[in-house]
């Protein structure tokens, strides 16, 4: 068991914790680092979507629906 944690929604956070938890399996720790902007953006766009009006392009959606097809991949690899 890994304990308690505390609820969060932010995306650099929960990414920072996993790479300290698992070290660098699947390569998420690489992962993070390329796209590190990417989870600010989403974060961004979490809080946005939610508080403020706000809008996104569907160039905006296309990215981050890519960016969840390949952390999809890490996650599965770090379920196996």
């Amino acid at each position: 068991m890994l304990g308690d944690y505390p609820k969060t929604h932010r995306l650099t956070q929960l990414f920072t914790d996993l790479v300290k938890l698992i070290d660098n399996k699947c390569g998420v720790e690489d992962f993070y680092k390329l796209n590190r902007d990417s989870p600010l953006v989403l974060e961004y766009s979490y809080v946005a979507s939610r508080y403020m009006a706000s809008s996104f392009s569907n160039d905006d959606a296309e990215k981050a629906l890519k960016l969840a097809e390949e952390l999809g991949k890490v996650i599965k690899c770090i379920r196996s």
